[in-house]
């Protein structure tokens, strides 16, 4: 074959190819430039009880931290200086559990401030000479960072005060990270990369009262990732490609009752867990599209909570105590359930799929 076509393609999300169009012109009037300099929004977090968002909004030269009322109104600034950052190297701020502050990076350092904008950043973690991924401990005091040191990602705990740090992960022969603290906040599962078997992403498990580590899983050239706990303690989820495909599987704090929870047969993106612990929202990658499907925790059995078509990402529950509802967001509004009643959990599911 002499003739050979040449493609040259690069790659986006979740590996799809994005290959050159030559053949396609832009229309009149297109510009990459405007359209990167147009105000962004994006990762947000609604904060624990459901009535108010942060994000971070690109503008005048920054992407600084801001919080809106769910129930509308002109969004707050928490973060006055924090410089622009390109959107797919940033994370959303955290949410301390009562809701009171947010913890976000700025500068290379993790920061924490009012949530209601009435007190400037405070840097937490001068201690070292970088930090990133901040990750509240129950007690909405303490919180973990991701710190670099000797050559190494470590897990480093402190608090809002910025106290000199206690070393949860650290110079154990590879990177720590992912933290996820128990809902007691008394263990932390973790991710360990060891540098002698890079295909190799283990889940441990430390003891914040001991400092005793155990591994929950861990085999050469297979990967763990994104643990989450359920909300009673009694199990942690995270995902793993041991069936060939991404798939969301779950162990107990003890190591043992490892299974693989949704047989889906295609890769899950993302994953959370609901508050009563008997769901899972799940966008798995189905062709072009990611689907937002629900798990039953008890059997695997998975259906769609939206109908088929579009990308979905960002899942995050919320949980209202009033009328005992919870529902996921979805970045453009909520899908609200039920609590209790899984009947007519399924009613309103379907329902919502009739309305699309």
């Amino acid at each position: 074959m002499t003739n050979k076509v040449i493609v040259t393609e690069k790659y986006e999300r979740h590996g799809w190819p994005s290959v050159d169009r030559p053949d396609l012109k832009p229309p009149d009037g297109w510009s990459l430039a405007l359209v990167n300099s147009v105000n962004l929004i994006h990762h947000h977090a609604l904060s624990p009880d459901g009535t108010e968002v942060a994000f971070v909004w690109e503008r005048d030269g920054r992407s600084d931290i801001f919080v809106q009322p769910i129930a509308g109104g002109w969004p707050r600034r928490v973060s006055p200086d924090r410089g622009r950052t390109i959107y797919w190297w940033d994370s959303p701020p955290q949410w301390s559990p009562d809701g009171r502050w947010l913890a976000f990076a700025h500068g290379g350092h993790v920061c924490v401030a009012p949530a209601d904008g009435r007190g400037l950043p405070r840097t937490l973690t001068d201690f070292a000479d970088a930090a990133w991924s901040p990750v509240w401990l129950p007690d909405s005091h303490r919180l973990i960072v991701t710190a670099q040191r000797r050559d190494a990602f470590s897990l480093l705990l402190t608090d809002r005060g910025g106290s000199w740090p206690r070393s949860l992960a650290d110079d154990n022969g590879g990177d720590n990270g992912e933290a996820a603290p128990s809902p007691d906040g008394q263990r932390v599962a973790y991710i360990h990369r060891p540098f002698d078997d890079l295909n190799r992403w283990e889940l441990r498990l430390i003891d914040i009262t001991n400092g005793q580590t155990a591994t929950l899983f861990g085999r050469s050239k297979e990967k763990a990732w994104s643990p989450r706990w359920s909300p009673d303690g009694q199990r942690v989820y995270f995902l793993s490609q041991q069936s060939g495909w991404t798939e969301v599987w779950a162990v107990r704090p003890d190591g043992e009752g490892l299974h693989q929870l949704t047989q889906l047969g295609r890769d899950v993106a993302e994953f959370a867990v609901s508050p009563d612990g008997a769901e899972l929202a799940v966008t798995a990658i189905r062709e072009g599209d990611v689907d937002l499907l629900l798990v039953e925790v008890a059997t695997g059995e998975a259906r769609a909570l939206r109908a088929a078509g579009g990308c979905y990402a960002c899942l995050l529950y919320t949980y209202d105590a009033a009328d005992e509802r919870s529902g996921v967001d979805l970045g453009g509004g909520r899908i609200i359930k039920k609590k209790k009643s899984r009947t007519r959990c399924s009613e309103e599911a379907d329902e919502e799929q009739r309305r699309e």
